[in-house]
């Protein structure tokens, strides 16, 4: 007897009582992940899947723009479930394939919510049956039309400031590229010419413009580590921009 109880105390001591830990599945629910739960009420794009499965939710419960395979959750219809998101899905697990899809495009997805009597703790989410749907054309943020666009090629020479310093960030980058073809007379034979960027304070906004605006992974990476052309879509209305788009050819 005394055995069996020192036993016990010994389990309790390395993982807690057995019912304190319990974890169980509370509730679960698919959901399309469309273009529209991509961008925020500002028109941002997101990027990381919690922020997008987080957006998807408030869509649903809060402004009624619910996609046709979206299913309705109760634990998410609470504006503090949805604020612990990140945290959630942290303290879960999303797969790879998943995690890749949402980012790029539509996908459907599983949503699981795990936790303990009526608190969740963490989401469990993958690709649903419907799988990818990345051949959906993507709009336009915040349903800005396009006023100018333009094809550069990113040389080396783009890929540094004027004090020589090597420039890491995507908009940095688009920046120089505009600034040698305007300012310094540095155009590279891919270049084409821009109204928009010709202007100082336009070119200062360019991190601002992206940050609003979209650009693909594919386009970040390839701008970053090397020479690409892109193509670089200015949005906004009439003279005034406040997005850009940006891809690789």
């Amino acid at each position: 007897m005394r055995l069996i109880l020192t036993a016990i105390a010994v389990m309790i001591a390395f993982t807690g009582h057995p019912q304190a830990q319990a974890q169980q599945l509370l509730e679960s629910y698919t959901a399309l992940l469309s273009w529209n739960d991509h961008y925020n009420s500002n028109g941002q794009r997101l990027t990381e899947p919690w922020q997008i499965i987080r957006q998807d939710r408030a869509n649903y419960h809060r402004y009624g723009e619910a996609d046709p395979q979206d299913q309705w959750d109760s634990f998410f219809s609470d504006f503090t479930n949805r604020a612990r998101a990140e945290q959630m899905l942290a303290s879960g697990y999303v797969s790879p394939a998943a995690r890749n899809a949402i980012v790029n495009g539509p996908v459907l997805v599983q949503v699981e919510i795990w936790g303990q009597g009526a608190t969740g703790t963490h989401i469990r989410v993958d690709v649903a049956g419907g799988g990818s749907m990345q051949g959906q054309p993507a709009p336009q943020p915040g349903g800005l039309p396009v006023i100018e666009s333009y094809t550069a090629f990113l040389s080396w020479n783009d890929h540094y400031n004027s004090n020589g310093q090597r420039l890491t960030e995507p908009w940095q980058i688009i920046r120089q590229d505009r600034a040698n073809y305007h300012r310094y007379g540095e155009a590279d034979p891919g270049d084409q010419w821009d109204s928009f960027f010709s202007s100082f304070t336009n070119r200062a906004r360019a991190e601002q413009m992206l940050a609003a605006g979209s650009i693909s992974p594919a386009a970040r990476n390839t701008i970053v580590n090397g020479e690409v052309m892109i193509r670089v879509e200015i949005l906004g209305h009439g003279n005034t921009g406040t997005a850009i788009r940006v891809d690789v050819f």
